[in-house]
């Protein structure tokens, strides 16, 4: 019954969860201060507030501790990101970073809540038909910093990029015999395009297989240099934020 305001502070993403996000306030030290962050809820349309809760609070609580998103766009991504920090000796959680999936959500919405919470945020668009879609999402979001700080476009798919940085036997191990064969020069960038076509495989089974090549005893295969960029360039926004 004492008048005043009840603070509670958590390191629970679990808590979280069970508390509207009306309520919650991130505190972050920035600037030699303790800087406390909130979303502005009217900011959000309703199928926002709807998927921020379904994708984020309910499901992923401990998002709202992290200090840099990486947006990533499916499961294949958060494999082969997660997969190569480690290989390249990156320790993700304890600098903060956390992966994000969007393609199931909204894109615009997590960077619009990481920009009202005070987190950084780099998203990663494969140079496919969703581009522009999710481009236009999260040009919105900018504030002001210039593109290339905040949007990687990583190659036509991770499948290809993949298969052009020494993991190509992966896939071609999966050509189907139902399909054309590959008749473009080997090594090619049409070749490996052709195999991908012609097989038939589980993204994030062969995705797993691709890390572990990176990690392989007998000689490791490196890290393609443009996943490796945008993990530092993650790891970066999260020491600086």
């Amino acid at each position: 019954d004492l008048p005043g305001q009840k603070l509670i502070s958590t390191h629970s993403g679990h808590l979280l969860s069970s508390v509207s996000a009306r309520a919650i306030r991130r505190l972050a030290y920035k600037g030699g201060e303790v800087k406390a962050y909130r979303i502005d809820w009217d900011s959000l349309a309703d199928s926002e507030r709807r998927k921020f809760d379904s994708h984020v609070r309910r499901t992923r609580g401990e998002l709202l501790f992290a200090r840099c998103w990486l947006l990533v766009e499916g499961e294949t991504e958060v494999i082969v990101m997660t997969g190569a920090a480690e290989a390249l000796g990156l320790n993700l959680d304890r600098v903060g970073v956390y992966c994000v999936e969007y393609s199931q959500t909204d894109v615009g919405m997590l960077a619009k809540v990481a920009n009202q919470l005070g987190i950084a945020w780099y998203c990663v668009m494969d140079d496919d038909d969703g581009l522009r879609k999710y481009e236009r999402a999260v040009r919105r979001e900018l504030g002001g910093a210039p593109e290339d700080d905040r949007v990687a476009i990583l190659y036509e798919n991770m499948e290809q990029l993949l298969c052009e940085s020494g993991f190509g036997d992966l896939y071609e191990s999966h050509l189907s015999a139902k399909k054309d064969r590959p008749t473009a020069e080997r090594d090619t960038k049409e070749f490996w395009r052709q195999v991908l076509k012609a097989s038939i495989f589980s993204k994030p089974e062969v995705a797993t297989q691709a890390v572990e090549w990176m990690t392989r005893p007998d000689g490791p295969t490196p890290v393609p240099a443009p996943v490796e960029a945008i993990l530092n360039r993650a790891v970066a926004l999260a020491e600086a934020s």
